[in-house]
């Protein structure tokens, strides 16, 4: 009996050896003996630590899109408001404060008169139209204070010497208001009839009444206003 005993007792320990030999060493795809299956890597994947970089570089990649997809569509900037008055706030000239977005205009006011003394005088005031009320010494007419004449000057383009009568000349007068303006007014010009010529000039220091004097002299060949030389 003892003999059947320790035999039996011998192959349980061979086979218990092969038991335990087989669940601490395994064999992976590629060949490679391991001690876990874990450690086995997948086919064309390198072993070891570099077996979880491409795990990462993947990771990354897909971080950017998301990224940019959360960034804010930039938006368009805000309407360019810009406000105009094309006389500067003269208060003697008639215009328009114009409030504009790029060509939509948005808003305009023309200067008016509330009274035949009160002006409403529109102005710009950064993107904002505002007003000033005057009192016009002069009076206040078609939305302008009317402007005080302070002096007017003749003026005789041909110069009223010697030649004068072979140059055609026109009578221009030059009004100077209380505003520092100047307005020029054209009132008559030199002209031919048949061989006489009308001759207009200035009128002199004393005489207060008259705009211009007239003179009618013949001449021979009476052409453009003039006589030939």
């Amino acid at each position: 009996m003892k003999a059947p005993a320790l035999i039996l007792l011998m192959l349980v320990l061979f086979f218990s050896g092969c038991i335990q030999q087989q669940t601490i060493t395994y064999v992976c795809p590629d060949g490679s003996e391991v001690a876990d299956p874990s450690l086995c890597h997948a086919p064309g994947q390198l072993p070891g630590p570099l077996a979880e970089e491409p795990a990462a570089n993947p990771g990354q990649v897909q971080a950017a899109p998301a990224e940019n997809e959360t960034q804010a569509i930039p938006q368009e900037p805000p309407p360019n408001i810009s406000c105009y008055k094309n006389d500067g706030g003269d208060k003697f000239f008639r215009s328009v404060a114009v409030i504009r977005s790029g060509p939509t205009i948005l808003q305009q006011q023309e200067d008016v008169c509330l009274s035949p003394s009160d002006l409403k005088e529109f102005y710009c005031h950064g993107g904002e139209l505002r007003y000033l009320t005057y009192e016009c010494s002069n009076g206040c007419a078609e939305g302008r204070c009317n402007r005080e004449l302070v002096r007017s000057e003749c003026i005789d383009t041909d110069g009223g010497g010697a030649g004068h009568l072979n140059t055609r000349g026109r009578i221009i007068y030059r009004d100077y208001y209380s505003d520092g303006s100047m307005e020029e007014r054209f009132l008559v010009e030199d002209y031919c009839d048949g061989t006489t010529l009308t001759e207009y000039s200035c009128p002199g220091s004393m005489d207060t009444t008259s705009r211009y004097r007239k003179s009618e002299l013949a001449c021979l060949g009476c052409s453009d206003g003039a006589c030939p030389p």
